[in-house]
């Protein structure tokens, strides 16, 4: 590679070079920086990037940090995969979607004295088959697993 000539080279070091910046008021303003400035200025701290994920207006003069936590914090498009029901999700509608786990819960606190029956009897009956009590003597405990189709083993 060719040697970069000292005039060119002091041209780089020491010269400004115009730059639009659209701050926060929205309105380009030049501002006048060397080519490092510049560099350093373009990466960290102008409002240059923007997102390209939701594409709303309040978004698209964002300095990289900036559209990094939007991404991660606040972008609405962003898809959301919930860790129960392994679906993905829009972050705006994340909230209000149906998980499975609440499907259930719903369920089971609709039905709770059902459920809860359910399980006393089966853990009785696991109880007694284990015991070898066989079944419960009185009629309508007879009755209740007859009818519930059971088999008793």
């Amino acid at each position: 590679m060719q040697e970069v000539n000292k005039v060119l080279k002091n041209c780089i070091d020491f010269c400004e070079f115009p730059h639009r910046c659209y701050l926060n008021d929205g309105r380009g303003e030049i501002i006048w920086k060397t080519l490092g400035e510049l560099q350093a200025h373009a990466q960290y701290s102008c409002p240059k990037f923007g997102c390209d994920i939701c594409y709303r207006e309040e978004y698209q003069h964002l300095t990289r940090a900036q559209l990094y936590d939007h991404i991660k914090r606040d972008c609405p498009e962003v898809l959301i995969m919930c860790q129960v029901c392994n679906k993905e999700y829009p972050r705006a509608e994340f909230s209000n979607h149906q998980c499975i786990k609440e499907f259930y819960v719903e369920k089971l606190t609709t039905y709770n004295y059902d459920v809860l029956n359910k399980l006393v009897d089966k853990l009785i009956l696991h109880r007694r088959q284990q015991e070898g009590l066989g079944l419960c003597s009185r009629q309508e405990c007879v009755d209740k697993h007859r009818n519930s189709g059971n088999k008793y083993q």
